[in-house]
């Protein structure tokens, strides 16, 4: 059997890695030969099978089977004129649902479920209140938000070990959007939840959260200081539900459940 390769960027696999290492052993579970690589530029040769987890230094689609799958922010790139032609790929999964602009039917919607990459070994432990996730660098908006309720983040990109310790540190992780367009939770937000740490994300309104609604604190403009506070304060509230999401999405939601709803009949036709 031939090899399908699983390919994600050196540069990007702070955010990647975990999603690229997932598909890959979802499909040696299901029975096939994969591999995971990480590399800036160009992916490598013989295979008719190529899996590109986000987004990369341009697309040069193989021949073949050539699948795609969304971790950036779609909406942001509006304004950076980098709009991809999902026609040129056999299918693009998006983890999180995403209903606008477009450009062809062979997208699916395929939410990210529970594996072992996402997990840590890392105590939970409450050391400080708040990790506001992401930089300024992101947007003027991310910023503000972050001074006007004095959050605590960090000025440098953290991965690996580093970040998994922010996160279950913190008492709650806080994922604003940067922009008006920013209309689903990034890949990274991801990470918290399978951890089992709260998770508060804006509501925007729309149901692009589907799936992870249920893990997730929603708050608006007008009531985020009132449901940090009640989270921040509520010790005993707060790591029951951590308790209880990390319990869910590991018994009942496993990653290959979602990847092959989504994948499966491209998968049985190349087997």
């Amino acid at each position: 059997m031939k090899k399908i390769l699983v390919h994600t960027t050196k540069s990007g696999a702070w955010c990647t890695a975990e999603l690229t290492e997932s598909i890959k052993d979802a499909l040696i579970y299901f029975g096939f030969d994969a591999v995971s690589e990480y590399r800036n530029r160009g992916i490598s040769s013989g295979y008719d099978f190529v899996i590109q987890v986000g987004y990369g230094n341009g697309f040069h689609p193989h021949t073949g089977i050539y699948v795609f799958v969304e971790t950036d922010m779609i909406g942001l790139r509006k304004n950076y004129n980098t709009i991809l032609d999902y026609t040129i790929f056999t299918r693009s999964l998006h983890p999180f649902d995403y209903k606008e602009d477009l450009t062809s039917e062979n997208i699916y919607y395929c939410p990210v479920g529970y594996s072992k990459h996402y997990d840590t070994t890392i105590p939970h432990t409450d050391l400080r209140d708040s990790f506001c996730m992401g930089r300024d660098r992101y947007g003027p908006a991310r910023g503000e938000f972050r001074k006007r309720y004095n959050l605590w983040t960090t000025d440098t990109i953290v991965a690996g070990k580093e970040r998994d310790e922010l996160i279950v540190t913190s008492k709650i992780n806080i994922n604003p959007r940067p922009y008006e367009n920013y209309w689903f939770t990034t890949l990274h937000a991801s990470l918290v939840v399978f951890k089992g740490k709260l998770l508060m994300q804006d509501d925007v309104g729309k149901d692009d959260y589907n799936f992870y609604r249920p893990y997730m604190i929603l708050y608006t403009e007008d009531d985020f200081i009132d449901k940090y506070n009640y989270w921040l304060t509520h010790d005993k509230e707060r790591h029951e539900f951590e308790q209880f999401i990390y319990e869910d999405l590991k018994n009942n939601h496993p990653f290959e459940k979602y990847f092959y709803a989504a994948m499966g009949d491209i998968l049985e036709e190349y087997r």
